[in-house]
């Protein structure tokens, strides 16, 4: 049974001659749980709170189990040691593969929420490639602040781009059959690794990319104007549909400027000098340590459940003082709370070939 958790702006008159207090009653706590999966990653965590119309607490000691094809992996959840007030975390660890079927189940007290979820068929994702130093015509991007003179930002003078120049990022990728629904991250990855090859440093920032010519992203603008997200929705978390290539092969053709990995192209740290307070800057690994850069493309196939429920955080993210509520999705039955799974394929392009 699908259930919808309401939010809804506040509405504030503009003029008044009187004010009026209305007692809102308080409801009965409600718990909820979240878990958002991937097959990308063994270590999974699973969120729960306690909610009612004014306060969102953490569930801590709680009961919480899953169950993987039938069988307990493992039969309780660890609690992490985390500090966050508004939201207990519970982890786990397995390999999740397509087609395999999930259910949590978590208690408190005595309250009992579950939610079953199946892991979706894997995106076909066919090459990732990067095109350096090419022609983009659309306005916007981290440069078009109306400054010109200084620069907003300062350039190495070995920087093999300049600043504002545009990359091409083309994502092949086959559709899966029927209606499919897809999710896409790109980020740029840094890792430090010491003499025996174990990672001592890592580092991973999401790549935000122009999509305004990207059919399957819809007409969009980088302008960041107030009326433009009203428009065209908030859509950070680059979800699609098949609808413009159904069935067939599609190439996605995204630009990113070269500021966004300037500056891990090289390896660079700073520490400071004991003696003299000031800072200083490395600009080579440690002796016997190795550095690496690339760009990480991945590509998710997710259920038409969560499409809808990333499209309404989206909504709700662009809301506005006198928007209509936001409906967001349920799929746990016995409270509120969203969880979901999703497949993940991945592909590395060191940033030494752009």
């Amino acid at each position: 049974m699908k259930r919808y958790l309401y939010i809804a702006m506040a509405i504030i008159a503009a003029s008044c001659t009187s004010t009026e207090y209305i007692d809102v009653e308080e409801l009965e706590p409600e718990l909820v749980l979240n878990a958002q999966m991937t097959t990308g990653s063994a270590l999974h965590h699973v969120h729960l709170s306690s909610s009612t119309r004014s306060t969102v607490k953490a569930v801590h000691g709680a009961t919480v189990s899953v169950t993987y094809n039938g069988t307990p992996v493992p039969e309780t959840l660890t609690e992490d040691d985390t500090q966050n007030n508004t939201s207990a975390s519970y982890s786990y660890m397995k390999d999740l593969k397509a087609g395999d079927e999930l259910t949590i189940r978590a208690t408190s007290g005595s309250k009992t929420v579950t939610s079953t979820v199946t892991v979706p068929e894997a995106p076909i994702l066919l090459d990732a490639t990067v095109q350096a130093n090419v022609q983009h015509s659309t306005p916007g991007g981290f440069f078009d602040f109306g400054i010109t003179e200084p620069a907003p930002y300062y350039q190495p003078e070995d920087s093999p781009y300049p600043y504002d120049t545009w990359h091409l990022l083309k994502v092949s990728m086959k559709d899966l059959p029927g209606d499919s629904y897809y999710r896409l991250g790109v980020y740029v990855v840094t890792n430090l690794y010491d003499e025996n090859g174990i990672t001592k440093d890592s580092y991973l920032m999401p790549i935000w990319f122009d999509s305004s010519a990207e059919p399957v992203f819809g007409a969009t603008s980088t302008s960041g104007g107030m009326l433009d997200a009203i428009a065209e929705g908030n859509n950070s978390y680059n979800i699609f549909t098949d609808a413009v290539f159904s069935d067939k092969d599609y190439t996605l053709k995204l630009y990113f400027q070269e500021l966004q990995v300037a500056s891990s192209r090289k390896y660079h740290s700073f520490s400071q000098n004991m003696e003299t307070g000031e800072w200083e800057e490395q600009t080579a690994p440690p002796e016997g340590y190795s550095y690496e850069a690339y760009i990480l493309v991945k590509l998710f196939s997710i259920s038409f459940d969560q499409y809808i429920y990333l499209k309404a955080l989206g909504l709700d993210n662009t809301a506005f003082l006198f928007s209509e509520p936001v409906s967001i999705p349920s799929n746990v039955e016995g409270g509120l709370g969203f969880v979901s799974v999703d497949t993940c394929e991945a592909r590395y392009i060191p940033l030494s070939t752009l």
